[in-house]
C-alpha cells in the first residue's frame, strides 16, 4: 500500500520499522521470553498488523512416572506449533511487550522503542499475529506540545479568506522589491508568492486549537489533509487527554463525512520537537459517500466547520455518550444503506431520531409514536415535516397508501420503523402487515426516500441542537432534486 511522506515518517521515525522486512524480535510474556521473526504489515482492510513466525516450539517440562522415569508430554495443538502460553495471552487477551532487533545502521542509530502489544491471534507452525496495544506506541514517556495526523477522503472544503490573510503581509513596496529582483533573474528563473493551502482552524473554546490543511498532493488517489493540535496558550499535555480530544474529532469528523474519518497516523512531539509518540489507525477510507449537510453538491466552506466546532465542542463535553449514540446511529445508518440493507439503514436513522429527541427535550421519549420527534421537528422548523405532492411526492403517495392521514415525515417514519422491526401485525395470527408488504416492500425505490429523509431530519435537528444557525440553507432530498 502506498503511504504518503508523513505516514512514512510514522514508520520511520516512531516505529522504526519498515512495512513488510522481516525483523527479529523479543517477545516476553509472563516471565517467559519468544524468539521471533515478526513482519509488520497492512491488511487488505487497512489495518496494520505484526505477523509474527519462527516462535519457538513449545518444549514441556518432564514428569516422573511410577518407574521415575521422566516423560514429556504434549497435546495435539502444542505437537503442531501451537504454543499454550501465546494461546493464553491470545484468548485471555493479555497484554505482551515487543522489541525488535532490526539490522543496526551506522548513520541511523536509536533502538526500536519497546511495543506494548495484543496477541491477535496464534496458529500452528509457530507463528501468528500481534496488534499494537491502544494502537499506540511511546517512544519516551515526555508530555506532549504538539500533535500532527493524517486523515484521508475528509470532504474538501474552501477557505479563500484564510489563503488571502496569508499574504496579506506583502504590500505595495515589497512587490516593488520583489518585482525588481525577478527583473534580474536569467534563463527563466522566477519568484512566486504563494498563498497558503486551504485549511481551516478548530477552536474549541477551552483551550485546544486545531489546524487542518488540505494536502498539496493526494493520498492513495484520494484527497487528503494534514492536521495540527496544540494548547491554544501553547502549554504541553498528556496522552489521556490527547485520547479525549482524538475521541471528541472522530465524531465530529464523523458528522460532517457522514462516515468515520479515523487517522491513519498521528504523532506527537515533545517541548523540543522529537517524534516521542505515536498512534496508528486505519488506512481503508470510505469511497463514494452519501451527499448530507455540508458534503453535498454546493460549495463546501470551511468556515461552516470552524462556526460549528466550538458549538459541538461544547455540547460534547456535557453529552458525550448519548452524542456517541445519536453519531453512530447516524454513521452506521449510511453504512447499512451503501452495504445494500436500506429497511435497517432507515430503522437505524430513526433511533438516532429518538435519542436526540430526547435530549432535546431533557426526556426519554418512546419513539414508537413519533409524536415527540414531530414536535421537535416543528419547534425547529426544519423543512419537509410536512409532506406533500408537489416537493416529496414519492413520501406523499407512501403516506396516503399506508394511512398516515397526517401527511406528516415523523410520522411516516414511526410507522416504517415500527414496520422494519416489528413486521407481523398484533391483529392476525403470525402474518405480515399487508399493508407495509404491499405498498413499502413492493417498491425497492421506497427505502432509500425514506432513509434520505430521516438522515435529514438527523443532520438538522444535530445542527439545531449544537446551536449552529443553517440560514435558512439545506440541502437537496433525493426525490426531489431541486432546491428546498
Amino acid at each position: 500500500m502506498e503511504l504518503n511522506g508523513f505516514e512514512g515518517k510514522f514508520f520511520d521515525q516512531i516505529l522504526k520499522a519498515e512495512l513488510c522486512v522481516p525483523v527479529h524480535a523479543t517477545l516476553e510474556y509472563e516471565d517467559e521470553t519468544f524468539e521471533i521473526i515478526l513482519v509488520p504489515e497492512l491488511t487488505e482492510e487497512g489495518e496494520f498488523t505484526l505477523k509474527y513466525y519462527n516462535a519457538p516450539a513449545y518444549d514441556p517440562e518432564p514428569q516422573c512416572n511410577e518407574s521415575g522415569i521422566g516423560t514429556k508430554t504434549w497435546s495435539i495443538d502444542s505437537a503442531f506449533g501451537l504454543h499454550p502460553t501465546l494461546v493464553r495471552a491470545w484468548l485471555n487477551n493479555f497484554p505482551v511487550t515487543v522489541q525488535m532487533h532490526p539490522s543496526p545502521l551506522p548513520f541511523k542509530p536509536g533502538q526500536p522503542p519497546k511495543l506494548g502489544a495484543m496477541v491477535r491471534y496464534a496458529e500452528g507452525r509457530n507463528r501468528g499475529a500481534l496488534s499494537l496495544d491502544r494502537n499506540q506506541v511511546t517512544v519516551q514517556g515526555s508530555p506532549l506540545k504538539k500533535v500532527e495526523f493524517c486523515i484521508v477522503e475528509f470532504p474538501e472544503f474552501m477557505s479563500p479568506s484564510r489563503r488571502r490573510d496569508s499574504v496579506a503581509g506583502i504590500g505595495t513596496p515589497e512587490r516593488e522589491v520583489l518585482q525588481s529582483i525577478a527583473s534580474r533573474l536569467e534563463d527563466n528563473a522566477t519568484i512566486n508568492i504563494k498563498p497558503s493551502a486551504h485549511h481551516i482552524v478548530l477552536d474549541s473554546g477551552n483551550g485546544w486549537k486545531i489546524r487542518l490543511t488540505r494536502d498539496e498532493k493526494p493520498t492513495r488517489g484520494l484527497i487528503g489533509h494534514t492536521g495540527l493540535i496544540e494548547r491554544s496558550e501553547g502549554g504541553e499535555y498528556g496522552t489521556d487527554e490527547l485520547g479525549d480530544l482524538l475521541n471528541g474529532l472522530k465524531y465530529f469528523f464523523a458528522f460532517v463525512a457522514g462516515a468515520y474519518c479515523h487517522p491513519t497516523v498521528v504523532i506527537g512531539y515533545d517541548s523540543q520537537n522529537r517524534p516521542v509518540w505515536g498512534q496508528i489507525g486505519r488506512f481503508a477510507a470510505a469511497r463514494h459517500r452519501l451527499p448530507n449537510w455540508f458534503n453535498n453538491g454546493s460549495v463546501r466552506m470551511g468556515h461552516a466547520l470552524e462556526e460549528l466546532f466550538p458549538s459541538f465542542w461544547n455540547r460534547w463535553i456535557d453529552h458525550k455518550d448519548a452524542m456517541v449514540a445519536v453519531i453512530e446511529c447516524y454513521v452506521h445508518s449510511n453504512a447499512m444503506r451503501k452495504a445494500g440493507v436500506p429497511n435497517d439503514a432507515v430503522a437505524k436513522s430513526y433511533a438516532g431520531l429518538e435519542i436526540l429527541a430526547s435530549l432535546t427535550l431533557k426526556k426519554t421519549i418512546d419513539g414508537s409514536t413519533s409524536k415527540e420527534i414531530h414536535q421537535v421537528l416543528c419547534k425547529q422548523q426544519i423543512p419537509h415535516f410536512l409532506l406533500t405532492q408537489d416537493k416529496t411526492p414519492t413520501m406523499a403517495r407512501l403516506s396516503k397508501d399506508l394511512g398516515e392521514s397526517e401527511m406528516r415525515g415523523a410520522h411516516l417514519l414511526g410507522g416504517v420503523r415500527n414496520y422494519v422491526a416489528h413486521p407481523l401485525d398484533r391483529d392476525l395470527p403470525a402474518e405480515v402487515k399487508e399493508k407495509y408488504l404491499k405498498y413499502l416492500d413492493a417498491d425497492p425505490v421506497n427505502y432509500p426516500y425514506l432513509h434520505d429523509l430521516s438522515q435529514f431530519y438527523l443532520e438538522y435537528a444535530l445542527l439545531n441542537f449544537f446551536g449552529y444557525e443553517t440560514s435558512g440553507s439545506y440541502r437537496q432530498l433525493l426525490e426531489t432534486m431541486q432546491q428546498v
